[in-house]
């Protein structure tokens, strides 16, 4: 940022910060360069630096890409790892069996789009545990609510305060 003492924070910093509150499940995405190719090393790396901080068994390390999955079950096995795609990458990678098929043994949750999930709902979920989905990035609390109430078993969100008060709703209780 120009003209700011402003700075984006490191991996470490981020991690000393979020180790120290009890429970919270990380999800690290490891991306690509800005020729689409994985950053060498990158998955043992990021591994080593959540075992560092002590947050390796509340981690998933997460990707588009299933080489760099493949390089964190490699370097990390110990790490849970997740997979995003949307319908396009879906496509390059033969359709939904096949995609699904190629990170089985690869991934415990799979994250996709919304608006492909919702699309595909129920062909997902005859390939995939609905508890072991996620929906992507879903910023309004209605859909939110929707997807809770299909059984989802997770939503990313740009609006932590919605999905909050929207899982509270669902639990019959009051957000505060």
């Amino acid at each position: 940022m120009r003209d700011s003492d402003d700075t984006i924070p490191t991996l470490d910093q981020v991690l000393a910060v979020l180790a120290t509150v009890p429970d919270l499940a990380l999800h690290v995405e490891i991306k690509l360069d800005a020729q689409g190719q994985a950053y060498p090393g990158i998955a043992a790396l990021v591994a080593e630096r959540l075992v560092a901080h002590g947050v390796a068994a509340r981690s998933h390390l997460t990707s588009f890409d299933i080489g760099v999955l493949r390089d964190c079950a490699d370097h990390a096995p110990q790490i849970a790892r997740l997979v995003s795609a949307d319908q396009g990458w879906i496509e390059r990678q033969g359709g939904l069996d096949s995609f699904v098929a190629s990170v089985r043994d690869l991934v415990d949750i799979i994250a996709l789009r919304h608006d492909y999930l919702s699309a595909h709902w129920e062909a997902v979920c005859a390939l995939w545990p609905k508890t072991q989905l996620c929906a992507w990035t879903v910023n309004d609390e209605a859909t939110m609510r929707d997807w809770l109430a299909r059984g989802v078993g997770k939503l990313t969100s740009d609006r932590p305060d919605l999905a909050l008060a929207a899982r509270a709703a669902m639990a019959g209780t009051v957000s505060a």
